[in-house]
């Protein structure tokens, strides 16, 4: 006995037919309300195939729709929208679409593709902001820009002119400046720019403050006077803010009435005397950081007192030298008499020099 089994899954298809193939699938479109715009959709297929679209997977039927919104379907196959409108959900031409390629011998279904409508609202998401920041730090300029289609592409201005992100001091991270290190030259007023094919929005203006640490340009040096003479410490500091620059003295307050500060930042002492030898300290102080440095005075009288106290001391207990140079005594005295008027800041102004005060003495 012979028995012939057969199995068929459909219907058989003749030798000249063919399954229908999307050769050409449609593509996402962004356009701008109005504008005409095109989906292509092409397909081979033996018979040939029609081609019949789906929007929002229903099949399209334009036949409903306004006259003026109403797609057709070109002789390709491809969808053509001679101006892009907005509207109602039905009659909105923003949805995504797919075509069907269909034939006796079967269907075939392109990939879906979206038509979008541009759009670039006014309002950013994230203004920037007044920055504040010191150098050699990291400055951040927030910037998140209006709800667009297609997503606006970020730029920044600063004083007006636009920003080459290219360079490597600048780094533009999802709407964000970053700028590093700050330098005193980026300074300025910034300005975050959204574009897309809508057109350009720009956000309110920003100020970047870069400060500077107060620093010294110029510090004081050690100074070596005698006694009734001036002496003039030199300190220059800057910065941004600009430090205000004060004096100081380690062993205690600047000598009363006998100092001045120059417009210069510069220390003077006048009619110096004993009590002034000391450490003298500048410094320059800002809201952001402080800058020190300090100097010695040393007054030579000092050394020249503890000579002729000592030379003093020996005389008054030395029976012999009391004897033998009575006016030695009457000399050291004198010359001990004549420091402390220079200790009182007087010796320049006694009317007897000093020549004529030891002639005296010695006479």
């Amino acid at each position: 006995m012979h028995i012939d089994l057969m199995c068929s899954s459909g219907p058989r298809l003749r030798p000249d037919e063919g399954v229908p193939r999307i050769v050409h699938h449609p593509s996402d479109v962004v356009v701008r309300e109005g504008n005409p715009a095109t989906l292509s959709c092409r397909a081979e297929g033996n018979p040939e195939p029609s081609i019949q679209w789906l929007r929002n997977g229903i099949p399209m039927e334009p036949e409903k729709m306004d006259g003026q919104s109403r797609p057709m379907v070109l002789p390709e196959g491809s969808l053509f929208f001679l101006s892009v409108v907005p509207g109602r959900k039905s009659q909105s031409h923003e949805a995504v679409y797919a075509c069907i390629a269909r034939n006796s011998a079967g269907t075939a279904t392109s990939r879906n593709a979206s038509l979008h409508i541009a759009a670039l609202r006014d309002e950013f998401r994230v203004q920037p902001s007044d920055v504040e920041v010191t150098m050699g730090e990291v400055a951040v300029m927030n910037c998140s820009p209006p709800v667009g289609h297609p997503e606006p592409n970020i730029s920044w201005k600063k004083d007006g002119v636009l920003i080459n992100l290219a360079d490597d001091h600048y780094t533009e991270l999802n709407g964000k400046l970053i700028i590093a290190p700050a330098r005193r030259q980026d300074s300025g007023v910034y300005v975050c720019v959204a574009t897309n094919i809508i057109g350009v929005k720009e956000s309110n203006a920003a100020i970047l403050s870069v400060l500077e640490k107060p620093a010294l340009l110029l510090e004081p040096q050690d100074v070596t006077v005698g006694l009734g003479e001036s002496a003039h410490f030199f300190c220059e500091a800057q910065g941004d803010p600009v430090p205000v620059v004060k004096w100081s003295r380690e062993q205690g307050a600047l000598p009363n009435g006998r100092y001045l500060v120059n417009p210069d930042q510069s220390l003077q002492l006048h009619y110096v005397t004993l009590q002034d030898a000391g450490r003298y300290t500048c410094t320059a102080t800002s809201d952001i950081g402080v800058a020190t440095a300090s100097a010695q005075l040393v007054v030579e009288g000092d050394v020249i007192s503890k000579n002729l106290q000592l030379l003093l001391h020996y005389v008054m207990y030395s029976n012999i030298l009391n004897i033998i140079y009575p006016k030695l005594l009457q000399l050291c005295h004198c010359m001990l008499q004549m420091q402390a008027a220079a200790v009182k800041g007087i010796c320049i102004k006694n009317s007897q020099p000093y020549g004529s005060v030891w002639r005296t003495s010695l006479s």
